[in-house]
């Protein structure tokens, strides 16, 4: 990370301080997203974020692209401050919703123990951090359609289907014919498209597959409760 540990709160948590030793400081230039996709001619319509607690920072420099292409961000938020004058999900969010970004949920919770927890059975009782998805609001995508953009509109459509909201990006092409007559015809091949999903081998395995996690997690707390103490 670019910001120092903050050794206070992860004495308090079930961590390995010396997992946190700052063994050197290093001196770097860094660049704005904004800036690197200007120079490189890039037009993203997602960003995802993972950065130790700065991810904010890198929205803040990326502001021109949120406000332009980009559809979706992930970005993971801390719940607690794990680092020093890092931002946690209450900044991030204010940040990105006030571009116009809807939270559409969040991925991957990161929960931890704290270090007098006894025996630590039961849900690790702190929520440290998360990723949290938001997609371009309906509002902010009826100006984007407005100006017959089709290439959001596509990208819209290939990122909620990829996440699994495929209301989302039917609820889309409905706004973009109402809208946008120009992408009638696109519109309608989406939703014809998107109807078709329900029929195709791949919806069935994403399903499986959300069930196999859902039953995997159930399994290894009935192996946890039938386990002596």
């Amino acid at each position: 990370s670019l910001l120092e540990p903050n050794i206070e709160l992860i004495k308090q948590l079930n961590m390995d301080v010396r997992d946190f030793d700052i063994l050197r400081k290093v001196p770097l230039r860094c660049q704005t997203l904004d800036r690197v996709c200007a120079d490189h001619g890039i037009v993203p319509h997602v960003v995802k974020l993972d950065t130790q607690g700065t991810e904010l920072d890198i929205l803040k420099g990326a502001e021109a692209c949120l406000r332009r292409s980009i559809f979706a961000v992930e970005a993971e938020v801390e719940f607690l401050p794990l680092y020093k004058n890092q931002a946690l999900f209450t900044d991030a969010h204010e940040y990105v919703s006030g571009l116009g970004f809807q939270l559409m949920g969040f991925l991957n919770p990161v929960r931890i123990r704290g270090r007098e927890c006894g025996d630590g059975r039961g849900m690790p009782s702190h929520l440290l951090s998360s990723d949290a998805l938001y997609f371009k609001s309906f509002s902010r995508m009826e100006e984007d359609l407005a100006q017959g953009d089709s290439a959001s509109l596509t990208a819209a459509m290939a990122i909620s289907v990829a996440y699994g909201y495929d209301d989302y990006a039917q609820e889309l092409c409905r706004i973009a014919r109402r809208v946008a007559p120009d992408l009638e015809c696109q519109a309608a091949c989406h939703l014809q498209h998107l109807g078709s999903l329900s029929i195709h081998r791949h919806r069935s395995v994403r399903d499986c597959l959300a069930k196999f996690k859902t039953l995997r997690s159930i399994g290894k707390r009935l192996a946890w409760y039938l386990t002596p103490a």
